[in-house]
């Protein structure tokens, strides 16, 4: 009986040393690579390659807090942006904006968003595609949760 009880007591000490030791390994986590795509001038009159990467990492990092940005190869999961912008007095609006945001994964099956978006007011126009980004990784963000709570 008494050595039953040391070894329950070693192993209790051991499990609260090894949850005390126990650190992250971010090789086994969900890594995300951004992809964004401008048309063949790759440049857009509404955001930068860093802005709007900015803004999606932001907004991933919110809806997905366990999943990490990653510039590399090793990424599990690609989100390709593709904005296309027209901007010019020659239409009944200044902007005329194509979004499609795509996320290819080996993990799932892919999502694919796609919007034609017209706009008179440069923020306004701006406001719309963050919104439409947005609600994009929640949408996508539920998917996740939803598939991975089975």
């Amino acid at each position: 009986m008494k050595k039953l009880l040391s070894l329950l007591i070693i192993l209790l000490l051991f499990g609260s040393f090894s949850n005390l030791t126990a650190f992250e390994n971010p090789s086994s986590a969900v890594r995300y690579k951004i992809m964004i795509d401008f048309g063949t001038d790759m440049t857009d009159p509404l955001f930068s390659d860093y802005s709007l990467r900015e803004y999606i990492k932001e907004r991933m990092h919110q809806r997905l807090p366990d999943y990490y940005y990653t510039d590399g190869e090793d990424a599990n999961v690609v989100i390709s942006i593709g904005l296309l912008t027209i901007s010019g007095e020659n239409f009944n609006y200044k902007y005329i904006s194509a979004l499609n945001m795509l996320v290819t994964s080996y993990l799932h099956n892919p999502m694919n968003k796609m919007v034609l978006l017209t706009e008179d007011r440069e923020e306004a126009a701006k406001s719309k595609i963050r919104d439409y980004i947005d609600r994009w990784i929640l949408e996508y963000s539920a998917l996740i949760y939803k598939s991975y709570s089975r």
